[in-house]
């Protein structure tokens, strides 16, 4: 048995810095060795050498199956960073999240508390539209998640984590331009029963309990069931949640607490040594009680003149008041604290409008993963999937741009969010010169998407009543297919070609959903579900009802796009792996529902080369990873402020694709353990330059400007009444850093094994660095994330299997 406590420093990382001592135990009775499925497929071969490895005190080899085979990472010609479930535990990797404080190059944004924007190298996801896919494709057991919703499931009982970075445009695709993160659970073994179990107990009411049991039922059959839970409180405080007599009750929120509860079942299936089947299914609740949110310090001033135009222009500000208290026009040149109401400005205190937050997310997977390998060796593998999700979010909108209110926004739900993949593979034997890989890909998925947005003017009374209420369904459906081949050459005993080509077509549509009706009451227009309302309040009542926007009932957008990788390999010496490569991912294109000079929007290429080495030193006590890399990025697709320049009525927020732009940089990490002590240590530098574009900074627009309900562009001698001038706001940008790309990120840890009595004592100092980046192509003060450093101090005690943990971190 294997018994761990530890005290630890917990943070919430990125936005805020918070401390929690916690403490934990586990009970283990697993040999972590013993996987099945894939990764076992490494054969006895590599279990030798890994053996003699260890009898060495050589580092082990890490196998990765990034390129549908199980391989050694150093042999692999990508740059990839694997984490194998023991390490995840080792330095406190608790959710996808995470992954940036040891991966460089690799940010990922809690965008809302629903949205997880990832990025490699400065490429990936911008925008949070449900039409557009993300850059770095995400695979759970082999499944894809073409969306940054639903992402955060907590990592536990994982054998492995796998980064691969630079477009993916053979084997994986599926809109892959900045890479690709594989997350394998625990296969069930037919060998053994053993399992373990963690519990955790803390500050902030913290309770933690996760674990797993592999029973091998027969010689031909066995399960694995895992589970995750965990509860605690929030390290904000709401002063604004509280109820409010004479009103109805209303649950009191912790916005930004934890309430997760998974579990995974497998079920393995070998009757015959040449067949298996691996099913597994996973259910996964979370509730974090609404998402936390501060607003940002900085400044800016204003740059529209109070009454400097006629009356009923700019919204109808004169005087530098406005006309509705939806809409206030400060006067010209007045510096103001963003858009934001933040009465007290205290870190981690709340005043939220309100009581009713909620984050809601609730997700099942499904997958039957079935190999059988012919007499020849040629293996047949099918992988088939269903995913369904259901969100449920309100948001609080007093640090928004909006006015203050309720934004509710519901994704999924019912029989309608549904994901269904299929994959179907030939894989050859590697024993000759030559080897190939063969196969397919399909998946459709369904995202329809009810919008409710109440406004409250200010002062923001708890639980006030809304003077504006905007509904609007939609829904969004994608249909993706691939065809992809990679043929290997081993033409001398030195050097290695490798040719990877993939055929992706692609379907997107967004059209208003019938299902998601606007449900308004019996004075309901008789055009109720068509498009998006506006619903205007007197007293207690709604008074009218107005059809703002309505949706294309079928915009559609295909394309056809080949990709591919051509690679050379060089190994001169055993343990000495040089590569030269060129490949090229995309990103398909979509539609643009509420647009009418900007109804679609067209794909993203990448154009990557690169040349990289991978060595074993010291004896098999070091291994190095370096790599250099170009990029061509065309195309970026980045969510814009249409100011109606063309002259139609529709204003708002558009995907549009920026000029190219221009990435390199340098990639380098070692791990090493010699003697008593171990090194490992990673950075990037990243050069990002954007291309050309001129556009509009919503977020400096008064109020109501960049609401759901944005006022026209004034245009012509004599323009319309209620229009508004957004020409001052345009800025040009050229040659800024690309979103999201950080120009040095880096780790480093360190630990040193001492033996004491007839345990081990094992102390581990973690940093990871990463430099300022920017959250828009506009980089103000405004859009900036500062520069970070995160560390963690580890003491550990290891007895047989028990262990005693000490960690902290910020």
């Amino acid at each position: 048995m294997k018994y761990r406590m530890s005290a630890a420093t917990a943070a919430a990382a990125v936005a805020m810095v918070a401390s929690s001592w916690l403490l934990c135990g586990s009970a283990w009775a697993q040999d972590q060795n013993a996987q099945g499925g894939q990764a076992a497929q490494a054969g006895d071969q590599a279990q030798s050498t890994q053996n003699s490895n260890q009898a060495a005190g050589q580092l082990q080899e890490v196998v990765v199956t990034a390129e549908r085979r199980a391989t050694d990472v150093q042999s692999t010609p990508i740059a990839v960073t694997a984490i194998e479930g023991a390490q995840l535990t080792e330095l406190h990797l608790n959710d996808i999240s995470d992954l940036q404080t040891t991966v460089p190059s690799f940010q990922v944004m809690d965008e809302a508390g629903y949205f997880n924007d990832m990025n490699i190298r400065g490429m990936g996801q911008t925008t949070n539209q449900p039409i557009v896919n993300p850059g770095v494709a995400t695979f759970r057991d082999g499944l894809l998640m073409p969306e940054p919703i639903a992402q955060d499931v907590p990592l536990y009982d994982i054998r492995d984590t796998e980064v691969l970075e630079g477009p993916q445009g053979t084997f994986i695709g599926a809109s892959s331009t900045a890479g690709a993160v594989l997350i394998n659970s625990n296969d069930p073994s037919l060998t053994g029963l053993h399992g373990y179990v963690d519990s955790q107990l803390g500050s902030y009411s913290d309770q933690k309990l996760d674990g797993a049991v592999n029973l091998p039922v027969s010689d031909q059959f066995a399960a694995r069931l895992a589970f995750n839970e965990e509860t605690r409180g929030s390290f904000y405080s709401d002063v604004g949640s509280v109820l409010t007599p004479g009103l109805p009750e209303q649950s009191i929120t912790d916005p930004g607490s934890v309430n997760d509860h998974q579990m995974r079942l497998g079920l393995l299936w070998k009757p015959v040594d040449n067949f298996q089947a691996l099913g597994k299914f996973e259910y996964s609740a979370i509730q974090t009680g609404g998402e936390p949110a501060e607003p940002t310090p900085t400044t800016y001033t204003t740059l529209f003149g109070a009454g400097a135009q006629a009356a009923g222009i700019n919204g109808g500000c004169t005087g530098g008041v406005a006309s509705s208290p939806q809409l206030v026009c400060p006067a010209p040149g007045t510096v103001a604290h963003s858009q934001y109401y933040y009465p007290t400005e205290q870190p981690f205190v709340l005043d939220y409008y309100g009581t009713n937050q909620e984050e809601s997310e609730w997700q099942s997977h499904y997958s039957l993963d079935m190999r059988y390998t012919l007499p020849d060796g040629i293996v047949l593998h099918s992988l088939s999937g269903f995913i369904w999700i259901d969100i449920k979010h309100i948001d609080n909108n007093s640090y928004g741009p909006q006015d203050a209110g309720d934004f509710y926004h519901l994704i999924g739900g019912g029989p309608d969010d549904n994901y269904y993949e299929q994959q179907l593979e030939l894989i050859s034997p590697t024993g000759g010169k030559i080897n190939w890989i063969a196969g397919s890909f399909w998946m459709y998925r369904n995202t329809p998407v009810f919008v409710q947005v109440q406004s409250v003017s200010a002062p923001y009374a708890p639980n006030s009543l809304p003077s504006v209420d905007v509904l609007s369904g939609s829904s969004t459906v994608a249909r993706i297919m691939g065809l992809y081949g990679q043929f290997n050459w081993q033409f001398t005993n030195t050097l290695q070609l490798q040719i990877g080509l993939r055929g992706n077509w692609d379907n997107n549509f967004d059209y208003n959903n019938p299902n998601y009706d606007t449900d308004l009451d019996a004075t309901t227009p008789t055009t109720e579900g068509t498009g998006t309302y506006l619903i205007h309040y007197t007293g207690t009542t709604p008074t009218s009802y107005t059809l703002i926007a309505e949706s294309i009932a079928h915009g559609h957008y295909s394309d056809s796009v080949p990709t591919g990788k051509f690679d050379l390999n060089w190994t001169p010496v055993t343990g000495q792996n040089f590569y030269l490569f060129y490949a090229q991912g995309y990103k398909a294109g979509g539609v643009n529902s509420t647009s009418t000079d900007h109804p679609t929007f067209g794909t993203e290429t990448v154009h990557d080369w690169e040349t990289g080495w991978k060595g074993r030193l010291l004896d098999g006590h070091m291994l190095t990873q370096v790599g250099l890399y170009y990029v061509d990025y065309d195309g970026l697709q980045d969510d814009i402020f249409d100011p109606d320049e063309n002259g139609d009525t529709t204003t708002g927020d558009v995907v549009e694709n920026l000029a190219p732009s221009t990435i390199y940089g340098i990639e380098v990490s070692e791990q090493s353990r010699v003697g008593h002590l171990g090194v490992n240590l990673g950075f990037d530098y990243n050069h990002s330059a954007l291309g050309a574009i001129r556009a509009v900074p919503d977020v400096f627009l008064p109020p109501g400007f960049n609401s759901p309900v944005s006022h026209p562009q004034c245009l012509g001698p004599t323009p319309i009444v209620g229009c508004f001038n957004y020409t001052p706001y345009e800025e040009n940008v050229s040659g800024e850093e690309n979103p999201y790309a950080p120009q040095l990120t880096g780790n480093l840890s360190v630990d040193y094994q001492v033996p004491v009595g007839s345990g081990t004592f094992d102390p581990r100092i973690v940093y990871s660095h990463t430099d300022k980046q920017y959250v828009s192509i506009f980089q103000t003060p405004y859009t900036e994330m500062g520069a970070r450093n995160l560390w963690n101090v580890n003491l550990d005690y290891n007895i047989g299997h028990w262990s005693l943990q000490l960690y902290g971190t910020n």
